[in-house]
């Protein structure tokens, strides 16, 4: 999330905020889409074997 304030702090006067921003964020998101998952799983593990 540092990365993202940082763009929308930093910003470049062509372009404007938002592409730098939202290209901040799909970063961002990206490694969520594997993590959530991931420890989705080892709770359910967790509780079974735990």
């Amino acid at each position: 999330m540092i990365d993202v304030g940082a763009t929308a702090i930093h910003m470049d006067e062509r372009d404007g905020w938002r592409p730098r921003v939202l290209a901040a964020l799909a970063d961002y998101v990206c490694p969520l889409r594997w993590l959530v998952p991931a420890v989705a799983v080892a709770a359910v593990l967790e509780v079974f074997f735990g």
